[in-house]
């Protein structure tokens, strides 16, 4: 039985995978998701919660480094990846953590430089190709 069960298990969620990625968003989630700062995007929302795990604590400086890395598929998009930055600042505002006590770094690399460089920039790294 473990045989299937397991090999059935992740058909079923390889299908669904893609589903809440960046697809549409279900509606009783838009209805409660609020953006403090950034909305440029619907994924860069937050859902407000009560009581938090972790409050804010006016001692500390906030301090975030976040690794980003992945593929450029469509050049002329917001990378999912890159929403992770609004979405962090986004989260430690509605938190309570004023502006002036986050500081956040997005290291990126891998084939998701592509998604930052500026025209010239992408030009110059394809003629350095096509040489």
């Amino acid at each position: 039985m473990k045989r299937f069960f397991y090999p059935l298990f992740l058909l079923i969620l390889l299908n669904y995978s893609g589903v809440f990625a960046q697809g549409e968003m279900p509606d009783h989630i838009k209805e409660k998701i609020t953006y403090p700062v950034f909305d440029f995007h619907p994924w860069v929302g937050v859902m407000p919660v009560s009581n938090g795990a972790l409050p804010y604590d006016s001692t500390l400086d906030y301090k975030v480094a976040l690794t980003l890395y992945g593929k450029v598929k469509d050049s002329t998009a917001i990378h999912p990846v890159i929403l992770e930055v609004a979405r962090t600042y986004n989260l430690n505002i509605a938190n309570g953590v004023p502006a002036d006590k986050i500081q956040i770094v997005a290291v990126i690399h891998g084939g998701l430089v592509q998604a930052i460089l500026s025209e010239d920039e992408y030009q110059k790294k394809i003629s350095n190709y096509q040489s």
